[in-house]
């Protein structure tokens, strides 16, 4: 039988907590049934996992690296459960964890909700495991709690425990606690896999679903421990923080995650310009337009252009073709170019002012909205907004040596 749960534990050569970990899922009291997926990310030797109420099995990934995201996705691939349930090896769940994880996520609609429950911090490796399992039942014993974090607190207050969040609610998406449905975690891709090293990989999957439509929300009730600090108490590796950003502004196309003056590999609009038979001259002003503000790609249809010497073939934001899925995924916008034109305003003030479809020439649209199925951005003048360029164009005009319309 199927059961309505998966939780998958990624795991690394840690058989004490795995075991308080089990123990702790052995006192689960939710109303479905559920099954544990334990995803050694390559240790030495592989885990034992004893006799459970639940159903438990052991997949193993080679070692090369630290590779908790492709762990994660190994253990979501072994389980049927429509429910995934995230669960880091030293996070121990109290006894209505799952339950209150998995009533948010069931609630959700057909486009999928991502829940994070709360992690809390206590000090808890000097005490032994049934003591331990006893204090997350509610039982006294004398267990040094930690600080919870206060800007994951403030966060959630800000958004009304993520109801209300926006494109930035990604950095509230902790992987440590996570559930979501089956179908929006396969939808999605799963975790970016090529993230190898500490951190960031939660992020970068909570910003991808919000952009794909899903529902982002914290359940304070779905308590889980996390055994020591948070992150900000512990001693702080400039390095590594420096590599986990990196990656991460390399695939979030989000405000404050990226300095846009810089190219990323994703950019936060995508451009689709339909150059074909147009003039070269044409197609370079209505690109050089386009891209005169940061975090822009413009995709060439057919790329007839790019064979006219001189062509600036060294500037990465102009290629031909189309968006690779991976942007598509990515970008928070998308403007479609029928024909080349000029911009009154730049291409972030014309997002700024909404989806639309300007004359015949430009479209407009969000990631979201168009993952939400909103109604087609609405029809507007582009007056005052985009100009229509020449059948033939001087660059020279243009740039300011003579008029624009010359041949």
């Amino acid at each position: 039988m199927t059961p309505d749960i998966g939780v998958v534990v990624p795991y690394y050569d840690d058989q004490r907590g795995l075991d308080l970990l089990l123990a702790a899922l052995d006192q689960q009291d939710c109303a479905g049934s559920f099954e544990v997926v334990v995803a050694d990310d390559g240790s030495p030797e592989a885990p034992t996992v004893g006799e459970h109420p639940f159903a438990v099995r052991v997949v193993r990934q080679a070692d090369a690296g630290f590779r908790a995201a492709a762990a994660r996705n190994l253990g979501a691939a072994h389980t049927d459960a429509p429910v995934l349930c995230f669960l880091d090896g030293d996070t121990l769940p109290t006894p209505g964890y799952l339950g209150a994880l998995a009533a948010v996520v069931a609630a959700g609609d057909e486009r999928g909700v991502l829940a994070v429950g709360r992690r809390r911090h206590a000090e808890l490796s000097g005490h032994a495991p049934e003591d331990v399992v006893r204090w997350l039942a509610g039982e006294p014993v004398d267990v040094t709690t930690l600080p919870d974090p206060q800007w994951l607190a403030r966060g959630y207050a800000e958004t009304d425990d993520l109801a209300s969040a926006d494109a930035g609610g990604f950095r509230l998406v902790i992987s440590a606690v996570l559930a979501c449905d089956a179908e929006l975690f396969a939808r999605v891709g799963g975790f970016d896999e090529d993230f190898v090293g500490y951190g960031g990989e939660d992020w970068e999957l909570g910003h991808r679903a919000w952009l794909a439509g899903a529902a982002l929300r914290h359940v304070p009730g779905a308590v889980a421990w996390h055994d020591g600090p948070d992150a900000g108490g512990r001693a702080p590796d400039h390095l590594a923080k420096t590599v986990e950003t990196l990656r991460v502004a390399s695939r979030v196309a989000a405000p404050g995650a990226r300095h846009p003056g810089l190219v990323w590999p994703h950019p936060a609009v995508s451009v689709e310009l339909d150059d074909t038979g147009c003039d070269p001259a044409a197609v370079l002003a209505c690109c050089a337009d386009l891209l005169a503000v940061p975090d822009v790609r413009v995709h060439l249809r057919s790329g007839e252009c790019t064979t006219t010497p001189g062509w600036p073939i060294s500037d990465p934001r102009v290629v031909v073709g189309p968006e690779p899925a991976a942007t598509a995924a990515r970008r928070a916008w998308h403007v479609r170019v029928t024909r080349p034109v000029l911009l009154d305003v730049d291409v972030h003030a014309l997002c700024a002012r909404g989806e639309a479809a300007y004359d015949d020439a430009l479209v407009v649209t969000e990631t979201r909205s168009r993952a939400l199925g909103l109604p087609p951005p609405p029809s507007r003048s582009g007056t005052g907004v985009l100009r229509d360029l020449p059948t033939r164009v001087s660059l020279e005009g243009l740039w300011g040596w003579g008029d624009p319309s010359a041949p």
